[in-house]
């Protein structure tokens, strides 16, 4: 005996099944799928589009089989991403699958007439399922103004979802504050929003108004996840006291955004403990004042080593009583030994983040066994150290981090999946509530992370 479903039922349960829609098409038997289900194998089959059902991503103009099969397939409520050419063809967003496009990317952004960036906003505009618009302008003028007109789309009532990152070497991108008055609303609507925003920059030091309202609607989303790398928006950053925990929480924030936190320029530091030579930016290695200039919060060295200044830098941290961050970045063995030696006086430092080549076995052993002594660091992050597994476990130290430490992320090219999975393990059979994030290899993804476990 056969029991045969109806079509519409049919498709009903496939619409719900939504990734597992490829297993339940193969497990039917052909006389039972519906023209839709059909249409559904066909794409699957087509060249010229990417299908990780439900996402279906576009990169240019459609042969007339594949834009069939996609048309035949719109029922089951595909979730279609479209990556806009750079001759930015605008058909693809206006075509008859337009109603179930939730993501747009302009991957290598190039300048087009403010004309076009108006027609461009309002065909995306017009997508009622849109979610997400992800830009990366790689050529900004501050006449352009394309990229204040694309950014209006933030108007869409269901866009949550807001990427701009400029690809350019030394540059930035320069908005008006029209683009600080919709990031506001937008971010004044309660549901969850994902903002991330790399080197921009929005001047509103004539409108105290509308930046404390751009501050405000930023730290007080309830649901927002944010990552800010290189913006220039606020003369300072109210992170230290109690509201530091809440901003590096990491289940609202991505980790990369603690590597992130660049200097400022050096006409707005507290204290600037460095000069730099040579072409090295005016603001590698500072310490910048938060509230005040008697309270620095956090010490980034973006760029080289501390050279002669490591001295200096060693004497002045103990003597910053509101220090809660230091990240340094690719810093020697001397540089290293020194930070280790003052780390127990720098009693209010909470985070602590080094990276580069010369974490070796002996200077890393050296900072777990430090640790004891600093009893307010809860987050430590060892990126590109040269440890090997068993080495890292072996450490007098390891033990008592992952039994005190609230986030530990570790990154080594060197180690193999395997090599992860070991130390996540060892970790598990010590850790009480602590988080362990191991990076991918920063050879094939820079700013990815596997979260392998979390308890």
């Amino acid at each position: 005996m056969r029991t045969v479903l109806s079509p519409e039922l049919i498709e009903l349960v496939a619409l719900f099944l939504s990734d597992d829609l490829p297993a339940f098409v193969a497990a039917l038997a052909p006389w039972g799928r519906t023209p839709a289900l059909k249409a559904f194998v066909r794409l699957q089959h087509c060249a010229d589009v990417a299908v990780a059902w439900p996402l279906v991503t576009i990169h240019h103009s459609l042969a007339p089989a594949t834009r069939n099969a996609l048309r035949g397939a719109l029922t089951l409520r595909p979730a279609i991403e479209v990556v806009m050419p750079r001759d930015i063809n605008m058909a693809l967003l206006v075509a008859p699958y337009g109603d179930c496009i939730t993501r747009v990317r302009f991957p290598g952004l190039h300048p087009m007439t403010a004309v076009d960036g108006y027609a461009m906003r309002d065909a995306l505009l017009a997508l009622p399922r849109l979610r997400s618009l992800e830009l990366s302008p790689q050529i900004f003028a501050p006449s352009d103004a394309y990229l204040n007109a694309l950014l209006e789309t933030l108007e869409h009532k269901h866009l949550t979802a807001l990427h701009l990152h400029a690809e350019m070497p030394r540059g930035e991108v320069f908005l008006d504050r029209q683009f600080a008055i919709n990031l506001v609303r937008w971010l004044q609507r309660p549901s969850h929003r994902c903002l991330s925003l790399r080197s921009v920059r929005v001047r509103l030091d004539d409108d105290p108004v509308l930046l404390h309202a751009l501050r405000d609607a930023i730290q007080l989303h309830p649901q927002l996840s944010a990552q800010l790398v290189h913006v220039d928006i606020f003369d300072e950053y109210v992170l230290h006291g109690e509201r530091l925990p809440q901003v590096f929480r990491p289940q609202r924030w991505a980790s990369s955004l603690v590597a992130s936190l660049e200097p400022r320029p050096v006409d707005r530091m507290a204290r600037a403990i460095a000069t730099p030579k040579g072409d090295a930016p005016a603001c590698s290695y500072i310490v910048e004042a938060v509230d005040a200039p008697s309270l620095p919060t956090f010490l980034v060295t973006s760029h080289g080593t501390l050279q002669e200044m490591s001295k200096l830098l060693t004497q002045t941290l103990p003597t910053l009583p509101w220090l809660r961050l230091v990240h340094l970045h690719k810093t020697t063995g001397d540089d290293l030994a020194r930070l280790v030696e003052v780390l127990p006086r720098c009693q209010r430092l909470s985070h602590l983040v080094l990276s580069g080549p010369n974490l070796t076995p002996p200077v890393v052993a050296t900072l777990l066994r430090r640790l004891p002594q600093c009893p307010s660091i809860r987050w430590l992050g060892l990126q590109n150290h040269t440890c090997t597994r068993s080495e890292l476990m072996a450490m007098d130290g390891w033990q008592h981090c992952v039994r005190r430490l609230e986030y530990m992320e570790l990154s080594c090219s060197r180690w193999s999946l395997q090599d992860k999975a070991a130390v996540l393990s060892d970790a598990q059979r010590h850790m009480k509530a602590a988080t362990i994030v191991i990076h991918a290899s920063p050879r094939t993804s820079r700013w990815g992370l596997r979260r392998l476990f979390s308890n």
